[in-house]
């Protein structure tokens, strides 16, 4: 008779444009249901919710907020706790900066035997104020000295976490992101009739893409002054944006702006959210990625999934994922326009290199990326983890 471990799983955000959010809902729909029964606790309402499993058991939250407060965190600190009390799981395992924080806290006083927390992304480089980031780094810390596996989105991400003396080495493992390739499979349509579906009109282009929340990390802004560089440069060139959000700190207003005063307002095309990505990033010849921090870069990978060259910044995980000029794309620096343009001009000019770049980016995707590669990798951090530990704490004997 194999045990069955129960474990949670905790995610403040869990939008369906988010990286860690899809990141998650993989993880708790792909779990061996023979070894492992699958929680999640995030506030109810979000729009992920949809695709999880019917099996996967909901624990809806009332106090745990993105922003910090004292009362709110207090009272989700003390929810969280309850509910791993009663569940008695045998691994928590955290995913944002807010709910990592405070559900490792709550595993720990309830004595789960395993907690795990996933770095998808920078905790303290994410608000805007100094202060709060050296208090996240302060918190990733101390929550470090007691979480059993620190996993991370990409290897850069665990050298920027150890150059803050967080953790130490032995508890990383860099476990990529994955994807459902089924969701990228080429449809047996035309970029061209791609593009018809999507209400775009029927000009030749080329057509160029950027996909993401129109909010300081993303960095739109920086998009849209490269965009008027390339336009400048090929008259011709369409832009197709989608993208949301979520976190409410949006710049859409801004990018407008900025667009109408560069005579965009005819050559930016904004779709909004759209779930059918591979469908955008097939009626695309590049896609632009303007990014100032990333874990991995989740749309990186998905454009190059569906066979097509990215102009990106060098930041974080996108690096592991993109050799510039080599394998993926071209990089430039974040926060530069003139860069991040002109790597895009170089891809719309050269397409025999672009369609090397994007076949080789493709390969190492496939070989590296797959959803069940980044489930069962983390199902045996799960069995390591239990197995230095004297009793698991809610385990049942199953088939």
């Amino acid at each position: 008779m194999a045990t069955r471990y129960r474990v949670l799983h905790t995610i403040t955000s869990f939008p369906m444009s988010s990286g860690a959010a899809e990141n998650t809902k993989l993880t708790v729909n792909l779990l061996d249901r023979e070894r492992f029964q699958p929680f999640i606790a995030t506030l109810p309402g979000q729009t992920m919710e949809a695709e999880l499993a019917p099996d996967v058991i909901r624990l809806p939250l009332r106090y745990l907020r993105r922003s910090v407060g004292p009362v709110w965190d207090l009272l989700a600190l003390a929810e969280l706790y309850g509910a791993i009390r009663q569940y008695r799981f045998d691994i928590v395992h955290t995913h944002n900066a807010k709910d990592g924080i405070l559900g490792r806290w709550a595993a720990r006083f309830a004595k789960t035997p395993g907690i795990v927390h996933t770095i998808h992304n920078v905790s303290f480089h994410a608000s805007t104020s100094a202060f709060l980031n050296r208090q996240y780094a302060v918190q990733e810390r101390w929550a470090a000295r007691f979480t059993d596996r620190l996993l991370a989105v990409s290897e850069t991400n665990t050298a920027k976490y150890l150059a803050r003396k967080i953790g130490r080495p032995e508890q990383y493992q860099t476990v990529y992101s994955g994807l459902e390739f089924q969701r990228y499979a080429d449809e047996g349509l035309s970029p061209s009739e791609l593009r018809t579906t999507l209400g775009l009109p029927d000009v030749p282009g080329p057509w160029v893409g950027w996909i993401g929340r129109f909010n300081p990390q993303k960095d739109p802004l920086t998009f849209v002054r490269a965009a008027d560089l390339v336009r400048r440069s090929i008259p011709s060139v369409e832009f197709v944006v989608c993208g949301d959000d979520p976190l409410r700190l949006s710049l859409l207003r801004e990018v407008h702006s900025i667009a109408n005063a560069a005579g965009l307002r005819e050559k930016i095309h904004f779709l909004g959210f759209r779930r059918d990505i591979g469908t955008v990033l097939r009626g695309i010849d590049v896609l632009m990625h303007s990014s100032r921090y990333e874990g991995m870069g989740r749309v990186v990978c998905e454009a190059l999934a569906c066979g097509r060259p990215v102009a990106a910044t060098a930041v974080d995980g996108v690096t592991e994922v993109i050799d510039s000029g080599r394998r993926g794309g071209i990089l430039s620096p974040a926060g530069d326009p003139v860069g991040l343009a002109q790597a895009t001009l170089r891809l719309l000019a050269d397409t025999s290199l672009a369609r090397a770049l994007a076949d080789s980016g493709r390969q190492w995707v496939i070989a590296k990326l797959s959803a069940d590669r980044m489930v069962r990798a983390i199902e045996q951090v799960y069995f390591e983890v239990l197995a230095t530990k004297n009793q698991p704490n809610g385990a049942v004997a199953g088939a």
